[in-house]
């Protein structure tokens, strides 16, 4: 039971599950157990109000764009269906991850950096506009500062850069909510599961930062694009404990805390399927429930007591610069997964051992 209570503060944008950790004792079964459920229950503030996690950061965009046309509900389902068809795909692929995890890996540690110097490179030639190309680079810098010299900054960065713009431009108005459309099996399940299975392979890659890039690449449907991010958010769960086994290398906090096996994974999943069960029942009511909240100056107040209860004035210095290119995405016009450079930029830096040498130059 203290297992899906932990994973209730999934509702809490900026509890993260290392946060959670911190203050539990904790064994395998309760840390596959709080993982798999804070990620159901944390799509929540991230789908309603506009408020990204880790696993759930770029989803804010698409969700908001179905909210606007009242399919929120829809939105929220969509979500929810591909962590379940994520988690289905992953446990097909589970026995694999070990033959292949530990042929793969040596050749991925060597050449990651240049995978992602050439999703790099397509985020420029897929926008053309030099205002792109700058959201990118200003947001890879902030990102490569907060992670180089701020701890628990990916909160403030990751709200900033997609959360407060889509705040600042609600009007507060409410949108009757229309009945939510069917949701048919999509291939963006399995492409997200597909992701998830590699991302154990590429160090310093979070899901935030594949399911950012996927704007590159997927078709341009907002249900589409969500079924493809939550599938992602489900499988990399499955597949970071697994290369924990198989590798003995931690891709998050909940598998450096994992000592476990398939059945803690498998109850994991249980609980995950049980908290979307749930979810779904209530997505109507939690639609109706988000439309009575929909006050943008009352989140942002939120927003920055919960900054700074978690970070102090640093966090707020953060979410304040990445909220101010946020907003130059927007007012410029360009796709806003250019901000996607606050995860990518660091990650190749990170990749290729450049950032030690940025730091020590940086701090003289």
């Amino acid at each position: 039971m203290i297992e899906w209570l932990a994973g209730l503060t999934g509702l809490l944008p900026f509890a993260h599950t290392n946060l959670v950790l911190q203050f539990i004792e904790h064994n395998a079964l309760l840390v596959s157990v709080t993982a798999f459920t804070h990620l159901a229950f944390e799509s929540v503030p991230a789908v309603f109000f506009s408020l990204p996690s880790e696993a759930h950061s770029a989803s804010v965009l698409p969700a908001h764009s179905l909210a606007l046309k009242g399919r929120a509900t829809q939105a929220f389902q969509s979500v929810l269906r591909g962590l379940v068809e994520g988690l289905f795909w992953a446990f097909l692929l589970y026995s694999f991850s070990f033959i292949a995890y530990p042929a793969l890996h040596p050749f991925f540690k060597e050449w990651s950096w240049l995978a992602l110097t050439a999703l790099c490179l397509a985020f420029f030639w897929s926008e053309k506009r030099a205002w792109g190309a700058a959201v990118f680079l200003l947001s890879g810098t902030l990102g490569f500062l907060c992670f180089s010299f701020f701890s628990n900054a990916l909160f403030p960065l990751l709200t900033g850069l997609f959360g407060v713009p889509l705040l600042l431009g609600s009007s507060g108005e409410t949108v009757e909510e229309r009945g939510a459309a069917e949701l048919k099996p999509s291939k963006n399940c399995f492409l997200g599961a597909l992701a998830g299975f590699f991302s154990p392979l590429l160090p310093a890659v979070n899901p935030a930062l594949l399911a950012s890039s996927a704007f590159l690449f997927l078709e341009r449907s907002a249900s589409s694009y969500l079924f493809f991010a939550s599938a992602l958010a489900s499988s990399k769960m499955v597949f970071d404990f697994a290369a924990k086994s198989a590798l003995g290398v931690s891709r998050s906090g909940a598998a450096a805390a994992f000592d476990g096996g398939l059945f803690e994974i498998m109850a994991g999943a249980a609980a995950l399927l049980a908290s979307v069960f749930l979810l779904f029942i209530f997505s109507r009511q939690l639609a109706a429930f988000s439309k009575t909240l929909n006050n943008p100056k009352a989140f942002l107040f939120a927003v920055a007591i919960a900054v700074y209860w978690l970070n102090g004035f640093p966090g707020l210095f953060v979410l304040a610069s990445a909220s101010c290119i946020g907003l130059l995405a927007l007012e410029a016009g360009v796709r806003k997964a250019n901000a996607a450079g606050a995860l990518i930029l660091p990650s190749i830096l990170y990749s290729t051992g450049w950032a030690a040498w940025l730091v020590a130059l940086l701090m003289g």
